[in-house]
């Protein structure tokens, strides 16, 4: 998932308004999606078709981020 980045000037703060109501709605549906795991490592979340980017759970209960 790729969250929105605002920039923010004196001339779009209608549209900075919307590109932030985006943003925190995604992060919140982001929080209430369950992760998929336990993945020992990377390439365990990849057989497990988490994406690159994409976070997981390890087994020790930490979150991993997909890089490779």
């Amino acid at each position: 998932m790729n969250i929105l980045r605002v920039p923010v000037t004196a001339g779009n703060m209608v549209e900075w308004v919307r590109k932030a109501a985006t943003a925190i709605n995604q992060l919140i549906q982001a929080s209430e999606a369950p992760l998929p795991g336990p993945f020992a490592d990377d390439s365990a979340a990849n057989t497990g078709g988490v994406p690159v980017g994409g976070t997981y759970r390890k087994p020790d209960g930490t979150l991993g981020w997909r890089v490779s």
